[in-house]
């Protein structure tokens, strides 16, 4: 079951969209933050009328895991809030984009039965999330 909610970002200065899978059963599970959560889902909201069939390769219980998807802008702030930076395409928002992350985090483990310890949390993406700050 997919859950779609909204979260005010200070940080970002947007509304940000979550894109939530929660696995069948009592829990705890581990979490998986996935950037451009749009692409997750639904083909209605991705970039390129394709996702990426999460839900469909965790019905398959190739694991046991919540899913949050964290929808991206679809314009150059994408690449402002993934890149640590500033260059010639970013802003550098790499940092406020983290925070956002840490406060998603701890909103999840507080509303879903999460495993809340480091090593029961992921993040994963695709591009830029190589550069997003400490990803590595």
């Amino acid at each position: 079951m997919i859950q779609t909610i909204t979260r005010p970002s200070k940080s970002l200065n947007r509304t940000v969209t979550l894109s939530i899978y929660c696995p069948p059963g009592d829990g705890p599970f581990p979490v998986l933050y996935m950037h451009d959560g749009h692409n997750l889902f639904d083909k209605a909201t991705s970039s390129y009328n394709q996702i990426w069939q999460v839900e469909e390769a965790f019905a398959y219980d190739i694991a046991s895991v919540i899913v949050v998807g964290i929808d991206a802008p679809h314009d150059s702030r994408r690449l402002d809030e993934l890149c640590p930076f500033v260059n010639d395409y970013s802003k550098g928002l790499g940092e406020e984009y983290l925070q956002f992350v840490l406060e998603t985090k701890a909103m999840i483990d507080a509303t879903y039965p999460t495993k809340p310890e480091r090593e029961y949390t992921g993040m994963m993406g695709q591009a830029w999330v190589d550069l997003s700050p400490r990803s590595r």
